[in-house]
């Protein structure tokens, strides 16, 4: 397995159900924000 994302991924969020979309996209804007 070979990732093509790794180098501008930022981490992943994964086994929160629904919950997964939220948590990412308060993650995305606190990165936004630094």
């Amino acid at each position: 397995h070979t990732s093509v994302i790794s180098e501008v991924c930022a981490g992943s969020i994964a086994g929160f159900g629904v919950l997964s979309y939220e948590l990412g996209l308060r993650a995305a804007v606190e990165l936004a924000l630094k």
